[in-house]
């Protein structure tokens, strides 16, 4: 009974889908535009307007310090269905929704005697979907539907569970409020695929992240993918639905090692994935093909993994894929996208050898501080790390071998922990007799290294000469630096 249960939701999505022209007539790149109105401003306010998009891959922040009523229009990037809010002060009134080449006039009164529903007025065409979302936030706070967090002390069994149970009641809940309300026919065939393709593509992303967070070599039950068996996966009505896309990513790379973290992770599953379409063995609408392909390949050219090197490979990837769209405006969405991101990498700071290391003030286990100078006279290995990170966790033993192969010599092993977790940080010292000095960020300290060493993933390492000069930054791994430091060091 039980299974049977479980699936009668998915039935009712694949079931009472049609066809609109909503779909048919989309075009990717346009605008939506906001009208908004703040009254009753009595103190100063921060706003923020965000969005984000997987394709064309976008990500649009407006943020202003709001000292009185004031109006103000805002042009934003409405593309496929992805996360949007406005957020005044500590309310967040989230998922605006936008639909391209439309008006959505929002007033917000920021009257503390009202009610939140009294404060906020929407007018335009998906102003109705605004109040879904509110009333869903709603049943999320009552049934704990929010809960999507999962941790390694939680079973497989107990997580797809609890995606089970959210699918049935977001699914139930859509359905008594448009019994009652009336929401456009596009939208409901998007928020039913985006409930069913979130629920598995989670279930799916667990796998990944486990791998990436506890142990890349985990393998799960045998039987653990049979519910991608009554899932469909060629279905034009999810057409606009990220989480579509996202559950179809997390399929086709469902068998993806954990190897490197960072880039070359990316690359390798964006590689192996391509090669699937090229294979012919995904049999998806055209359409459909071109937004997962183009969001693939949009994803090598994010800021975090901005170098020149990896831009090569990037490029390498895009001109060979260049063949595999059915339309050519897809492609030019992604070339577009790739030409706005090397004009950034151009004008990103670089870290050059001669340059002066950035310096820190950070404490080590037993509270003392530390500057970078207080280091001087001595190569430095920076090891830049996090106690999340379990390819930083796994190269601790050829980190211990560079401080027992330079014990008699001016080095130093300098490993900065970038998360604030000290329980966990000392216990991941102690576990693994890791070597070197510690240290860790607090407060602003790990974004400000971050920004100043140009870390994008980690583990992150910088050599620095006994002056507090840079030698190299993102140099090599430590089992790769070895006859490098020999070289220096004698």
């Amino acid at each position: 009974m039980r299974k049977i249960t479980l699936l009668i939701p998915v039935l009712f999505i694949l079931s009472c889908t049609s066809n609109h022209s909503y779909f048919d007539d989309f075009e990717f790149g346009k605008n939506a535009v906001l009208e908004i109105s703040i009254t009753k401003v009595s103190s100063p306010v921060d706003f923020e307007i965000y969005s984000r998009h997987t394709f064309p891959m976008n990500e649009f922040k407006k943020q202003a310090a709001i000292n009185q009523d004031t109006n103000f229009i805002v042009s934003l990037p409405s593309n496929i269905y992805d996360l949007a809010f406005i957020r005044i002060g500590d309310d967040s009134y989230m998922n605006i929704f936008t639909i391209p080449n439309d008006t959505l006039k929002i007033s917000l009164s920021l009257d503390g005697e009202l009610s939140r529903e009294d404060r906020i007025s929407l007018e335009g065409s998906t102003s109705g979907i605004y109040w879904y979302y509110e009333a869903k936030r709603k049943n999320w706070m009552k049934t704990k539907g929010y809960d999507y967090y999962y941790d390694s002390t939680i079973s497989l069994q107990s997580f797809t569970e609890k995606m089970d149970r959210n699918r049935i009641s977001d699914l139930e809940f859509l359905s008594e409020y448009e019994s009652e309300n009336n929401l456009p026919a596009w939208f409901m065939d998007i928020e039913k695929n985006s409930i069913l393709y979130l629920t598995a593509g989670s279930k799916l992303g667990i796998i990944y992240y486990h791998r990436m967070a506890y142990n890349p070599d985990f393998q799960p039950p045998d039987d653990y993918y049979s519910f991608v068996d009554d899932i469909q996966f060629n279905n034009p009505e999810a057409f606009l639905s990220s989480a579509y896309y996202g559950f179809l990513s997390s399929y086709y790379s469902r068998n993806a090692k954990v190897d490197e973290p960072g880039f070359i992770n990316i690359l390798q599953r964006t590689t192996e994935s391509i090669a699937l379409i090229e294979s012919g063995d995904i049999d998806l609408d055209p359409r459909i093909e071109d937004v997962l392909l183009g969001s693939w390949l949009s994803l090598l050219f994010r800021e975090k993994y901005l170098t020149h090197s990896n831009f090569l490979q990037s490029d390498s990837i895009l001109e060979i894929s260049k063949t595999l769209f059915h339309n050519e405006d897809k492609y030019k969405i992604v070339k577009g996208y790739r030409d706005s991101q090397y004009t950034k990498l151009e004008n990103l700071a670089i870290l050059n050898p001669g340059d002066s290391a950035p310096s820190f003030y950070l404490s080590d286990q037993n509270g003392k501080f530390y500057r970078l100078s207080d280091f001087s006279g001595k190569v430095i290995y920076v090891n830049f790390w996090a106690t999340y990170c379990s390819p930083c966790i796994a190269s601790i033993p050829e980190k211990n071998l560079l401080v027992e192969e330079f014990a008699d010599q001016s080095f130093e092993l300098l490993n900065i922990c970038l998360d604030y977790k000290p329980e966990l940080w000392s216990s991941i010292i102690a576990e693994h007799d890791f070597a070197g000095t510690h240290l860790i960020c607090k407060g602003n300290w790990s974004t400000n290294l971050r920004d100043q060493y140009l870390i994008q993933t980690v583990p992150h390492y910088t050599l620095i000469d006994n002056d507090g000069m840079v030698i190299a930054n993102k140099c090599e791994k430590p089992q790769d630096i070895m006859d490098q430091l020999r070289m220096m060091l004698n």
